[in-house]
């Protein structure tokens, strides 16, 4: 902070920049004096002048509403700063709110983080910390500007939420007093969601089919409208065609307990979820199978109906060493009607 002494006829007594460590110490004699801030710090605003009079006797008195006097000769002047309220929240539904804990959150100027194509390698964070549970973060004291709130890594089983851009502002008035407002900034996080979707081979929807879940900790997930897992929870059995919200980075093993009527069962198999997407499955399936939807979030177990047989067609080059992407393919029946037609 640059700070000012003059005396009653406006002339400067003396002119510092405070060092953040040692108060200024200045002999005056007796009179009249102000003490002006020319320059705040960044991010604090300008305090209001103090006058105080100096007696015969040395004594100090502060005549003006703003400072504060302490043991006798200690002027304190003191000033505001801006404040910025920062709320990680995830919308249970449309009444309730919760702040969530552990997002990893840090601040960026505006400018440099555009510039950068929101490559956050690339930069030094103005602020960053980690959330917890329950309450917003204040951060307090950040320069005048625009900047973005960005989420470098979302909590076990939330998906990473887009940037939240806002800005920090100080005004003056004619008179030179200088206000400022508190900024609320909420960034929402939402859980990774993925389907389970039951069908026959023909893609017709099959109902009756119960599946379990496992995995290492299910706790916090929800199976359709229900109530979230506790921790600690390491499978869960549940209907098909039903969403599932809240899975963590991580393998799962599904497997098909109860078959609807006039089906066989598929086997068991292992799928692996990574940032609420669906990167693989993995099994050796019998009487149908399980595929990845086109979205990357929905996974179809496909049953056989009895009686009929499942023949896995693979398309490989002539070397044998690795499937074949985008060919076209067609299977017809003794009559010639087509029985299947793809693209694999």
């Amino acid at each position: 902070a640059v700070l000012k002494i003059t005396d009653e006829a406006g002339e400067t007594v003396e002119e510092w920049t405070t060092d953040g460590v040692n108060a200024k110490s200045i002999a005056l004699k007796q009179g009249t004096y102000t003490l002006t801030e020319i320059t705040a710090p960044d991010g604090y605003l300008k305090a209001e002048s103090i006058t105080f009079e100096v007696d015969k006797n040395g004594n100090v008195k502060v005549t003006s509403e703003t400072g504060e006097l302490k043991d006798g000769k200690h002027i304190y002047m003191y000033d505001d700063y801006t404040k910025v309220e920062i709320s990680k929240v995830y919308i249970v539904d449309e009444e309730t709110t919760e702040l969530i804990a552990g997002a990893e959150l840090a601040i960026y100027e505006a400018a440099k983080y555009e510039a950068a194509n929101g490559d956050t390698t690339k930069l030094t964070a103005v602020r960053e910390w980690t959330t917890e549970a329950g309450k917003p973060t204040m951060i307090e004291a950040l320069p005048a500007g625009k900047y973005y709130l960005v989420e470098n890594a979302a909590p076990a089983g939330y998906l990473i939420a887009d940037a939240v851009p806002f800005t920090v502002e100080i005004t003056e008035d004619e008179n030179g007093k200088q206000t400022t407002e508190v900024v609320k900034v909420t960034m929402e996080d939402k859980k990774s969601e993925i389907s389970i979707n039951k069908t026959d081979l023909n893609g017709e929807v099959v109902d009756g089919a119960e599946f379990t879940l496992t995995g290492d900790d299910l706790g916090g997930v929800v199976i359709g409208t229900g109530k979230a897992l506790e921790a600690g929870t390491k499978n869960v059995v549940f209907a098909g065609n039903q969403t599932i919200t809240g899975l963590k980075n991580g393998t799962y093993t599904l497997e098909e307990t109860t078959t609807p009527d006039g089906y066989l069962t598929v086997s068991k198999f292992e799928f692996t979820i990574t940032d609420g997407m669906v990167e693989s499955i993995n099994g050796t399936f019998t009487d149908g199978d399980a595929v990845i939807e086109e979205d990357g979030k929905t996974i179809t177990v496909r049953d056989a109906k009895e009686g009929e047989c499942t023949v896995y067609i693979h398309k490989y080059e002539v070397a044998g060493t690795k499937e074949i992407k985008d060919a076209v393919l067609k299977i017809t029946d003794e009559a010639g009607e087509t029985v299947e037609e793809w693209t694999t």
